[in-house]
């Protein structure tokens, strides 16, 4: 799942090019229709559309594109909108939520404070790939 577009159409361009069997569930009733949650595939989903259901693993793209005040308070319609996006993404995980992320970001800025009940890492310098 994605809240930037970039990500969005970057990631089915990948995985078209990788001959990874996709499906995209986005607004096309069509595609809602056609929908199979055990289909052995990748599902590329947006938050939106990923909202009552649920899934083992769940990869959000690009959420440094997600700009939110400190507290919802401060929030204006669109902001909260998009945290509400964040909020149904990151639930939708059963098992493991991975979230990427380039730059200084209110996930960054938050993620320390979850350590207790998550394994946060950061690449680089977490990660061995020998």
């Amino acid at each position: 799942m994605t809240t930037w577009w970039g990500a969005w159409n970057r990631l089915k361009e990948c995985l078209s090019k990788a001959n990874i069997r996709h499906f995209v569930l986005d607004k096309n009733p069509v595609a809602k229709n056609n929908f199979d949650l055990t289909e052995q595939t990748v599902k590329v989903l947006t938050a939106h559309s990923a909202k009552g259901l649920e899934f083992p693993v769940v990869f959000m793209f690009g959420v440094d594109g997600v700009k939110l005040p400190p507290t919802m308070r401060d929030a204006d319609q669109r902001q909260a909108n998009l945290a509400r996006a964040l909020y149904v993404g990151m639930t939708r995980a059963t098992d493991l939520l991975y979230v990427t992320y380039k730059d200084e970001c209110v996930v960054s800025r938050r993620a320390s404070s979850l350590s207790r009940w998550c394994d946060i890492r950061q690449y680089p310098g977490d990660f061995d790939y020998s």
